[in-house]
């Protein structure tokens, strides 16, 4: 059946990385990995710290993973000069036409699957940047690629913007540049044509998968042009922000001001001022509940935009500010 991110609690923590070494086929190395990402966020929510030995066995399963999931072989793997793969994902765009057992086995996940890795891997690399290695960097690539030059990532099914909103978001959040890589542009120039388009025919879309993927445009260092998206998100707040929350907003507001300091096109001042006014109304609103750090970055946002709500909206957050301050940290304070 398919996997849902909200399946049941993942194992032990050994035994995920003991199914990551048992993995001998595309869908038992995706589980694996799932099942490891989602202990490793789970002990991250309640707060355990992993020992070195922990982190370092961490470190060699995503490992491992990444290269499985590329269809390295065994030799490889273990850490042999040899570079062989079973099948390349350099042309993953013209390798997905294919059908067979000589397909990568990342190409024969679907488009759920292939977010879930993407967001796995970034809960891994999390706990250690030791994860994010060469592997991983081409794993993403092609991933990318497939995503580009196939139609793996459906675009009219109900999930579809939680797909590609967690597909961009994890990618983000590992560090992965746009600049470095030209297919990542080219899978972030997609979903800036393909978000939109999404907003406009109605799927449903949830406020974290508008959020997250203007952080991961603004994170990722995006260089194009977003004002399709912005001018669709700013049409449909009312249904599409609906339950928003302090981080959904603050993230919002803070990759829209971000991305207007790196001159990326947004559009018309009044669409992007009709958002973040909506996003300063979610924080006052909201403000009992918000963290120092979403509280802070609306009000970075607000004064690299030149946005002035009022002196007494600015009072208002100010104060709700100064309420949480024992436990904000340096950046939250200088911000």
């Amino acid at each position: 059946a398919p996997l849902r991110a909200k399946d049941a609690s993942a194992t032990s923590l050994d035994e995920c990385m003991r199914a990551a070494k048992a993995a001998s086929t595309p869908q038992q190395s995706f589980h694996a990995l799932y099942n490891l990402g989602k202990r490793v966020q789970e002990d991250k929510n309640g707060k355990k710290r992993y020992t070195e030995k922990k982190r370092e066995g961490i470190v060699e399963a995503a490992h491992m993973l990444a290269a499985q999931l590329l269809g390295l072989r065994a030799s490889i793997i273990l850490g042999s000069t040899t570079t062989t793969t079973t099948t390349s994902t350099k042309n993953a765009s013209s390798t997905s036409s294919r059908r067979g057992a000589t397909l990568s086995p990342v190409l024969q996940l679907n488009s759920m699957q292939l977010s879930l890795t993407v967001w796995a891997f970034s809960q891994l690399v999390g706990v250690d940047s030791r994860v994010r290695n060469r592997h991983l960097s081409e794993l993403v690539d092609a991933i990318a690629a497939h995503a580009v030059g196939s139609s793996v990532m459906n675009r009219t099914t109900d999930d579809a913007c939680m797909h590609w909103s967690r597909l961009l978001y994890g990618i983000a959040k590992m560090e992965f540049s746009c600049r470095d890589s030209q297919v990542l542009q080219q899978l972030f120039e997609a979903g800036a044509r393909i978000l939109p388009q999404m907003l406009h025919r109605k799927q449903p879309c949830a406020p974290q998968s508008v959020s997250n993927p203007l952080w991961a445009f603004a994170t990722a260092d995006y260089h194009g042009n977003l004002q399709q998206l912005v001018s669709e998100i700013a049409s449909n707040l009312g249904w599409v922000m609906k339950n928003a929350r302090p981080q959904n907003w603050s993230n919002a507001v803070w990759a829209l001001a971000t991305l207007r300091s790196r001159k990326v096109e947004l559009g018309e001042g009044s669409t992007v001022s009709k958002i973040v006014s909506a996003g300063v109304e979610g924080a006052v609103q909201q403000r009992e509940k918000a963290k120092p750090q979403e509280l802070s970055n609306t009000l970075w946002a607000l004064a690299t935009l030149g946005h002035h709500p009022g002196a007494a909206t600015i009072d208002i957050l100010a104060t709700a500010m100064t309420q949480c301050i024992s436990i904000a940290n340096p950046q939250d304070l200088s911000n």
